[in-house]
């Protein structure tokens, strides 16, 4: 599915009931900032760990947050928190369905610094498993989470603010992707990152800084923010019509 498009709907009952629980996909994460790769293993004692973002191209990401949280029941709060510094998604030659260029932003974890693609680096380190991400605006809300192996206790207490339930566009849907071995693989999202539950994450070698291997340029799927959305009844039907902010007419 490509990003971008006007259509008009004519529903009955039930029909127009499932439109509008489709509707709210659409508003998910207005940032389309999503965390796109992770490593949180590697074969030479985490000392090569690292969190890919992917946005828009011009994206703002200065005051976002990422914390990591430990799945285990005894151990309790963010087990690090880092805010992005000044830092502007570049253009990184990869596009959405509808053209709109993409770009990355790469945190070394555990201090890792020496790849080229890093844009930040932090001290802390990730869990190998039962752990998790979350990211949040400038503003504190949470707008992505994505945890490995198994949820733990993210979604009770630690930080408890995460589901599994409901929706996966919600923006505190916990993606479980699956566990991490002893390599060098890394987490990887696909093309479709705005709803998926973590099922459709892969785990192969990593590529920080560029496209996943789950994924293709110009295929790769972000929300779209409603424009327009009309609703007008009358003999027995409703007629919808919407229109996305990306739309070219």
């Amino acid at each position: 599915m490509r990003l971008g498009y006007r259509n008009i709907a004519r529903c009955l009952g039930a029909a127009v009931f499932a439109f509008s629980l489709i509707c709210p996909l659409f508003a998910q994460n207005s940032y389309n900032v999503y965390f796109n790769e992770i490593r949180p293993r590697d074969t030479s004692g985490d000392k090569t760990e690292f969190i890919e973002l992917i946005a828009p191209a011009g994206t703002n990401l200065s005051g976002f947050k990422i914390i990591h949280y430990d799945g285990r029941t005894n151990k309790n709060g963010g087990t690090f928190s880092h805010t992005i510094s000044a830092f502007i998604v570049p253009n990184d030659g990869v596009f959405t369905g509808n053209n709109t260029p993409l770009g990355f932003y790469v945190l070394g974890t555990n201090g890792y610094s020496s790849l080229a693609e890093i844009d930040q680096t932090i001290a802390g380190r990730m869990e190998d498993n039962l752990a998790g991400l979350v990211l949040y605006d400038a503003s504190n809300n949470i707008i992505d989470a994505v945890a490995w192996g198994e949820p733990g206790d993210l979604i009770t207490t630690d930080p408890g603010t995460v589901v599994i339930t409901g929706p996966a566009s919600a923006n505190n849907y916990l993606s479980v992707t699956s566990a991490t071995t002893n390599s060098n693989n890394s987490l990887q999202g696909p093309n479709l990152l705005f709803n998926d539950d973590g099922s459709n994450w892969g785990y192969t070698a990593a590529t920080p800084g560029s496209i996943n291997s789950e994924q293709s340029s110009g295929d790769i799927t972000l929300p779209v923010e409603l424009s327009l959305f009309q609703a007008a009844g009358g003999n027995r039907e409703v007629i919808l019509n919407w229109a996305t902010s990306s739309e070219v007419e």
